[in-house]
């Protein structure tokens, strides 16, 4: 992951992007990253498996049932 992420630096860099004006909004970024990560990580050892894949499968849904609605909405 880590190798990509290289790889998108240079090709950002190789293509203009500046990233000084947007270096909080990245660091803020890596920082969630890492938290959500390792909050992942905690929760799959303290759930068993079956639970995890309803709440995961439950959450997507009502995510998926969002967007609808906004796209239906406007």
């Amino acid at each position: 992951m880590t190798f990509q992420h290289i790889f998108r630096v240079i090709a950002f860099g190789y293509l203009g992007f500046v990233i000084g004006e947007w270096i909080l909004l990245v660091l803020a970024m890596i920082v969630s990253g890492l938290l959500g990560t390792m909050a992942g990580g905690s929760m799959l050892k303290k759930i068993p498996e079956s639970s995890f894949k309803i709440i995961f499968r439950s959450i997507l849904s009502l995510l998926a049932l969002r967007l609808l609605y906004k796209a239906i909405m406007g």
